[in-house]
């Protein structure tokens, strides 16, 4: 119980400590991020193990990624998504495209076909943003599937 204490008195500090090392560094660029949520720095590359076949379209999408971003975590072959993750799946229902989902809680591409995957790649390459050390994407819902309103309630 005495550890556990001084332990959790260890971590405050060293939270405060970085909290005043943050403050003695000059101001950023102001940068206007309203809508865009943060691509934590660890956060891990996680494949399904479930289509063998698709392994090597995903890692190579995977790889892109990772020297890209500069994310330090391995690849990791998963039997589900763990979440908090960036996961990346081919799922061949609906011919070519992508569904980039992007949250504060990680990052899911499902995309059609290898082709759709590499396109998706391109698009968060062109749309991340650096903000000194860290990295942000718009949030939310891209896709390159057609939309259609399947009969939305009326206002």
């Amino acid at each position: 119980m005495r550890s556990l204490a001084c332990m959790m008195a260890l971590l405050a500090c060293a939270a405060v400590c970085a909290g005043e090392k943050e403050a003695e560094k000059p101001k950023q660029e102001e940068v206007d991020l309203k809508g865009w949520c943060e691509v934590q720095f660890h956060l891990p590359i996680c494949l399904p193990e479930a289509i063998p076949n698709d392994r090597p379209a995903l890692q190579d999408g995977a790889k892109a990624l990772k020297e890209f971003m500069g994310l330090p975590s391995p690849v990791q072959t998963v039997s589900r998504n763990p979440e908090c993750c960036l996961w990346i799946e081919l799922y061949r229902y609906g011919g070519r495209g992508y569904i980039l989902l992007v949250a504060r809680n990680g990052i899911r591409i499902t995309a059609g076909d290898e082709a759709s995957l590499n396109e998706c790649v391109d698009y968060i390459k062109k749309n991340l943003k650096r903000v000194g050390e860290r990295m942000y994407l718009p949030g939310g819902f891209t896709t390159t599937y057609k939309m259609r309103d399947a009969g939305a309630p009326q206002k």
